[in-house]
């Protein structure tokens, strides 16, 4: 009767998750991007209620003597046990849930899936005995996937490690995440009642190189609990998503991977996967955030508090703050994000209101210096001066532009044509920019070494 029970919350489930997922799309109000639903929790199968047991029944043991409630289910799961029974702990059926969701996202070691099911004490309202549903079939085959998994978050820790600050590392992993996994647009198959479970956990990735929101915020949660980060998960009933909570020098940030690997869609309507990252998502506020994931109130912290994401630091200033998607990589020196026929560079993330870069057209002997400047709503005059390290050049380019890009009324560009002779390595280049009728400029200079523009402190 109990396998029975089993098979039919499994049919349930997948239905459950599909016909949800179904009336719950929703499309962003950024032209052809889709942000899928995807399911992040199915409540657990009440199999019915069984009759009262001795304290300690089921396994023999005090289930009492374990440290808490978390260590033990995950050792039982590590155990691949069929049947946990959890008595002793008096866990309500209320609770359950919750907990069980909680757990299941914090250790993607154990392999369990976020749905589950359960029976209840008669005359109680304590849980009994709880019942798993494993990604693998056995422990050993659980042992040979982590080990997979375990690999594979040691691969992005590691193509970080000349990275020398968190918010660095970061964003270097944040980005090679997005670069590397497809959000997994057939994750629920209605039609077929059918569920791509790999893709719910972070195991998607390495298999599979897709994954949903629950496999993105795991993966990164886990990540972090790696590099020592504070961290936790966020999750909106109302949106069936779940992003993460990171905390950085003692201040807490939002960080959602999931939405910054948008869906686009091409001009046939044909879903088309980016890899380059998008950072609008990235360690911003509540209120940035509540923008778009609907107001405070309707998110669950699974933490034990709800933090409060009051910093607005990383949302302007940075070179994750471009307002295309760019995939950013650090060689030790210099942090590069590549857009289109450009490179932006620095030598920090933090880049004040400016980021440049130099391209070289070698078949036609002209340099061009781009730069972009954000967080501008304003028509602006624009100098940019050049002087080499001798001091026997000094090139002034002289330029007015107002808010440029019709779609990105903060964003300005300018770029800057010469011949190479005319600009040696090592130059000054100083930019002047300040509102058209004022006469309080903004300065920023940059100096370009080795080719590449770097940022000064």
């Amino acid at each position: 009767m109990k396998n029975i029970n089993k098979k039919f919350a499994l049919n349930f489930i997948a239905a459950a998750v599909c016909i949800f997922a179904l009336l719950m799309l929703n499309v962003s109000a950024e032209e052809n991007v889709t942000y899928y639903p995807t399911g992040t929790f199915v409540e657990g199968v009440n199999l019915g209620a069984v009759e009262a047991p001795r304290s300690g029944a089921g396994d023999g043991i005090s289930l009492m003597a374990a440290a808490d409630f978390e260590e033990y289910l995950v050792s039982q799961c590590l155990l691949h046990k069929e049947e946990i029974v959890v008595w002793d702990f008096k866990i309500d059926m209320a609770d359950i849930n919750d907990l069980w969701y909680e757990i299941s996202m914090k250790h993607p070691e154990a392999l369990i899936k976020t749905t589950f099911s359960f029976n209840y004490v008669t005359g109680t309202s304590y849980v009994y005995a709880l019942f798993p549903f494993y990604y693998t079939e056995s422990a050993r085959e659980s042992v040979s996937v982590w080990n997979q998994i375990s690999d594979g978050i040691d691969g992005y820790i590691a193509a970080a490690d000349n990275c020398e600050g968190i918010v660095e590392k970061l964003t270097v992993i944040h980005d090679l995440i997005i670069r590397d996994c497809e959000y997994d647009t057939d994750a629920t198959d209605s039609q077929n009642n059918v569920i791509n479970w790999d893709s719910f956990h972070s195991y998607g990735l390495f298999k599979n190189q897709k994954m949903v929101c629950q496999g993105y915020s795991q993966l990164f949660y886990t990540i972090c609990k790696r590099l020592g980060i504070e961290a936790g998960f966020c999750e909106s009933d109302y949106m069936n998503h779940i992003w993460n909570y990171v905390c950085i020098d003692g201040k807490w940030y939002h960080a959602d991977v999931t939405w910054d690997d948008p869906v686009f869609k091409n001009a046939d309507g044909q879903v088309d996967h980016k890899t380059t990252a998008m950072h609008k998502y990235f360690l911003i506020s509540d209120t940035a955030m509540a923008a778009s994931h609907h107001e405070k109130s309707t998110w669950k912290s699974y933490m034990g508090f709800m933090p409060d994401c009051e910093d607005t630091f990383y949302q302007s200033n940075h070179l994750f703050n471009l307002p295309f998607g760019v995939t950013i990589e650090y060689d030790g020196e210099m942090f590069k994000a590549p857009y289109d026929y450009r490179c932006f560079t620095s030598k920090t993330l933090y880049t004040g209101r400016i980021v440049t870069t130099e391209l070289t057209d070698s078949g036609t002997r002209i340099v061009q210096y781009s730069m972009c400047l954000t967080d501008m709503d304003k028509p602006l005059d624009l100098i940019v001066a050049v002087k080499p390290p001798d001091g026997t050049l000094f090139k002034v380019r002289l330029n007015h532009k107002d808010t440029g890009n019709p779609r990105k009324t903060n964003v300005i560009y300018q770029d800057m044509f010469t011949k190479p002779s005319d600009m040696p390595e090592n130059a000054e280049v100083s930019f002047f920019w300040w509102e058209t009728g004022t006469v309080n400029p903004f300065t920023s200079k940059k100096s370009i070494v080795g080719g590449l523009y770097g940022a000064e402190q």
